[in-house]
């Protein structure tokens, strides 16, 4: 019998990452093992610098993007040491703290549950491309008027290695 291999997934996460505007963002590195690993912070197409990293005896690192780039708005690829290695962006500003895990990749669906633009709320979502070539993005939106169908959410281009915001605030104003 012929057996296929299984594959493991690659050792990466993408992460969201903003700096300037009084906020600041340091990724967390959670690990089991002691290893090196590599984080690329990524934006407008390009690299707009990288850091090499160890997890150490303690099995933790942390990489402030500010010592990478100023970046704005952004997002970066974590390239762990390991499958069981976890990575988080810390998000600080003057008054908020905000923590949220990297993402492994591929990633084909992702569910975001919950989100307001009534009464004048922001609701934006950050759409992450850390490959090579461009990608289209399909956002299907439920919301308390049933399916929504407006046009600007079907086929999104994220270019390479950048990010995309899409306001909802702005396409679906007075949704819950």
């Amino acid at each position: 019998a012929n057996e296929v291999a299984a594959v493991d997934p690659p050792a990466v996460a993408v992460c969201a990452v903003e700096e300037g505007s009084g906020r600041t963002t340091t990724i967390g590195i959670a690990s089991g093992i002691n290893g090196d690993g590599r984080f690329t912070a990524f934006a407008a197409g390009v690299s707009a610098g990288s850091t090499t990293f160890s997890t150490g005896a303690s099995g933790s690192a942390a990489i402030p993007i500010a010592e990478i780039a100023p970046l704005g708005t952004g997002a970066g690829l974590a390239e762990l040491p390991g499958q069981d290695v976890a990575a988080a962006s810390v998000l600080v500003g003057a008054q908020t703290v905000a923590v949220e895990a990297c993402l492994p990749t591929p990633v084909r669906q992702t569910l975001l549950a919950g989100g307001s633009t009534v009464s004048g709320e922001r609701f934006q979502v950050q759409l992450m491309n850390p490959y090579a070539g461009e990608a289209v993005v399909d956002l299907i939106v439920q919301s308390e008027s049933g399916l929504e169908a407006a046009p600007q959410l079907r086929g999104i281009l994220v270019p390479q290695r950048s990010s995309t915001i899409v306001d909802l605030a702005e396409l679906l104003p007075g949704r819950q």
